[in-house]
């Protein structure tokens, strides 16, 4: 009898335990604003696509406004060229920027460098192939320690191409500030998760300047995000950069010379962004006056985006715009009410168990 009564009491513990518990926020509103990766650039089917895959698994369609090639100043464009209505009723907005802004600098520097050697670089049986910087890269690292590739490293890393860089940097920074505020102006509600710039061209570092400043600026670049989420507990960071740093040949296409995630490397972006959004509590009930009217609106806004001129990438990317129609908002409210009123009825039974076993 007590083995039987231990038992029970075992189960309806556990079971109250599980309804009084902390629930992780619900998505019910997801919108996407970013570059080449939740675009989902290079992916021979989009429902691979991460953001794809976190809005079938959590129920909901989602507006993705994601350019690929853009950099942080033009995703910054992409976000105030929203519809307002959107962003009002979004209570997850993931934002992926920085890759271009890098790619822009670094890459750029490097083939305009290269180009000043072409005589060396075909003495070197090294033919410049301006449509793929990465390969360049690739190439140059190979040649490490021999003339000319030393020499086009030095350069690329000059004091003058070293302040080049940093200012990038320092306007990314500026960026996704601006890109907080611009959204809490219009939703002070919203959960934005930043994704966080990865680095598979580090697997070419041959450990001199050029890479190791680049090692750098992305790594000053992950720290702007985060020194972001500190201030605003409804900031949060999907930090890619930890994340792949030890998987880049698995989960990317570097020795395609593409910097793209494959399909594991979006399978894998979609459960590092649902292990962050799974730990943020779900949040106070609070109302808002506009809420009332945001889908009446989106219904009459027309979505539109602002492209900025040259708007280029390393592989010249296609420029792509997705607009979906006003997600559907599932009431999972019930389900909560089931477990507080199971674990209440247990209770109950709990307390008419140990009455009956003590006047037993």
């Amino acid at each position: 009898m007590k083995k039987l009564f231990c038992v029970i009491a075992a189960v309806c513990l556990l079971w109250m335990c599980s309804a009084m518990s902390v629930q992780a926020v619900d998505v019910k509103y997801l919108s996407v604003f970013g570059d080449s990766i939740p675009d989902g650039y290079g992916l021979a089917d989009q429902k691979d696509n991460f953001v794809n895959l976190l809005a079938e698994d959590y129920g909901v369609e989602v507006q993705n406004f994601s350019v690929s090639g853009t950099t942080s100043s033009q995703i910054l464009s992409q976000i105030k060229n929203a519809p307002p209505s959107i962003l009002r009723q979004s209570d997850t907005i993931i934002i992926s920027a920085g890759g271009n802004d890098m790619l822009h600098a670094y890459c750029q520097k490097m083939l305009e460098t290269a180009y000043r050697h072409q005589e060396e670089l075909a003495s070197a049986n090294l033919p410049l192939d301006s449509s793929n910087a990465i390969q360049l890269l690739s190439q140059l690292s190979e040649l490490s320690g021999n003339a000319p590739a030393d020499t086009i490293f030095a350069e690329a890393v000059s004091e003058e191409a070293k302040a080049q860089y940093d200012r990038a940097v320092e306007e990314f920074d500026q960026n996704i500030r601006s890109m907080a505020d611009y959204i809490r102006s219009i939703n002070a509600q919203a959960d934005i998760y930043f994704l966080t710039l990865y680095n598979p061209i580090s697997v070419f570092s041959t450990g001199n300047d050029f890479f190791h400043h680049l090692d750098g600026s992305i790594a000053a670049m992950q720290q702007s995000v985060k020194s972001l989420a500190e201030g605003d507990d409804r900031i949060h960071v999907v930090d890619a950069l930890d994340y792949f740093s030890e998987h880049y040949a698995d989960w990317t296409r570097i020795y395609q010379f593409d910097i793209h995630p494959n399909e594991e490397g979006h399978r894998q972006l979609f459960l590092l962004s649902k292990d962050v959004i799974s730990a943020v509590p779900e949040h106070a009930e609070e109302s808002s006056e506009e809420e009332s009217s945001s889908i009446e609106e989106s219904s009459k806004e027309k979505s539109t985006v602002v492209q900025e001129s040259s708007v280029t990438s390393v592989s010249e990317m296609e420029a792509s715009y997705h607009y979906d129609p006003v997600p559907y908002e599932p009431d999972n409210s019930y389900i909560t009410w089931i477990m507080v009123g199971g674990g209440i009825l247990l209770a109950v039974i709990l307390a008419v168990i140990i009455i009956v076993v003590k006047n037993f």
